[in-house]
């Protein structure tokens, strides 16, 4: 039994000739004089012999589809492409001066357009944030760029769950976190 264990695991490669010469007359020795293992090698090779069988043959289309599938690739292969049909457009000319005039307009748009601040949410996020840890251990968060009268601070547990946080609105650029320990890892978020 000790020895069927060492060749347990090679009983499905040998199925599949897929062993190294080597291994395979040792394995082969030991088919020879254990009847169980013998028995477990003949199922593994019936069942690749089935699997082998049943996708050599591919079975062909009947003639009318075959039909239907050469006769759809002939036509789509004779279609002119794209760039075929536009080429032979009598209205070609026209349809290209048209192109360009619509582009010189668009950038003509665009470069005379007069340049407008940045007045969204993110324009006015803190640009540097300071954390300090007081000597009565609260946490102190400071921020420059006060370009905002009210900030919003959030504390979590979870950095990817900010939304679920401790939500606080701050009036200027300091905020102190009265309870710093509510967790041993604390996350914070201000805009």
């Amino acid at each position: 039994m000790e020895r069927c264990e060492r060749y347990r695991h090679l009983l499905a490669p040998e199925a599949g000739n897929d062993l190294e010469p080597g291994v395979s007359s040792s394995l082969r020795a030991h088919l020879g004089s254990c009847p169980s293992c013998r028995a477990e090698f003949d199922a593994y090779r019936n069942v690749i012999l089935l699997a082998r069988n049943a996708f050599q043959e591919v079975p062909a289309l009947p003639g009318p589809v075959r039909a239907r599938v050469l006769a759809t690739a002939a036509e789509a292969a004779s279609r002119p492409r794209f760039w075929q049909a536009w080429l032979s457009n009598p209205l070609r000319p026209a349809l290209a001066g048209a192109t360009a005039a619509a582009a010189l307009v668009l950038v003509t748009m665009l470069v005379g357009r007069p340049w407008q601040p940045d007045t969204s949410q993110s324009a006015y996020a803190p640009v540097k944030i300071e954390m300090q840890i007081q000597e009565d251990g609260k946490v102190r968060l400071a921020w420059q760029d006060g370009r905002r009268e009210v900030y919003t601070v959030r504390k979590s547990t979870d950095p990817k769950g900010l939304a679920g946080a401790e939500t606080h609105l701050v009036r200027g650029n300091t905020w102190v976190d009265e309870n710093p320990t509510s967790s041993p890892v604390v996350f914070y978020q201000v805009n």
